[in-house]
């Protein structure tokens, strides 16, 4: 298939538990303005699903941002052309934390479970990601291990020759100004400080958590609302989690 035929994107790719949400939201601000819900952030910079289903571009773009899990494999070779790649990366200690505490929300009876129950639940799956570098269920999907993910993106970036940014979610946690200003520069976006500035703050764990709460409050369906964890919602669990870096190094 000719490259002039292949759907023109810019990548924003993590593997699983990093913290993406961040970049994101930091990221739609950056290229369309104020972002009011989490809803808005997946119209605007869509996630791809397990199965890489993804509609045509609603607000028809040159070029869209896309967010995916997935390695960068055949699939996404044969369909889709990078303009860019943004590459956000987390420690896979707090990965593991981060991946337990999604699956979590995702047991049926996880409302029924006492606190000990969950967190024996939690370290089967971190111990199992920390003997595999995964968890099983996550491979099958295609998104590989941590190393797995890492080394691939950026392999891509080169065989492709594709502009790249790889940012830390621990330094995008402990400055976001900086972290915005570097993705603004290589976005291309040059619309001043103010707008830097708003990705930055728009981007911060109790703006996000607050449009998360928004999402819950209005059942709205999506990957911050799924309707079949109802009841985990209930007990205080959140798509989120604690919303912190190295909260796992001392467990």
């Amino acid at each position: 298939m000719s490259t002039s035929n292949l759907r023109r994107v810019i990548w924003l790719t993590g593997f699983p538990g990093s913290g993406t949400v961040k970049i994101q939201i930091m990221a739609a601000t950056l290229l369309y303005g104020t972002v009011n819900s989490l809803a808005r952030m997946d119209q605007l910079i869509r996630p791809m699903g397990i199965d890489h289903a993804i509609e045509p571009d609603p607000l028809d773009r040159k070029v869209e941002p896309i967010f995916t899990h997935q390695l960068p494999a055949p699939y996404l070779h044969h369909h889709y052309s990078p303009a860019a790649i943004i590459h956000v990366v987390r420690h896979p200690v707090d990965v593991a934390f981060s991946i337990a505490n999604y699956f979590s929300g995702g047991e049926p009876d996880y409302a029924q479970q006492s606190i000990e129950a969950r967190v024996a639940k939690q370290n089967t799956w971190i111990t199992e990601f920390l003997d595999l570098g995964t968890i099983m269920r996550i491979a099958v999907w295609g998104f590989g291990t941590w190393s797995l993910h890492a080394a691939m993106w950026s392999a891509y970036a080169r065989e492709t020759r594709t502009p790249y940014l790889a940012i830390r979610l621990e330094d995008a946690r402990s400055n976001e100004l900086e972290t915005a200003t570097r993705l603004a520069a290589f976005l291309g976006v040059s619309k001043g400080d103010e707008l830097i500035e708003r990705s930055a703050i728009a981007s911060r764990f109790e703006n996000t958590r607050q449009l998360e709460e928004a999402e819950i409050a209005l059942r709205r369906p999506g990957r911050f609302y799924v309707p079949q964890w109802e009841a985990a919602y209930s007990t205080g669990w959140r798509y989120h989690g604690k919303g912190l870096s190295d909260y796992g190094k001392n467990k």
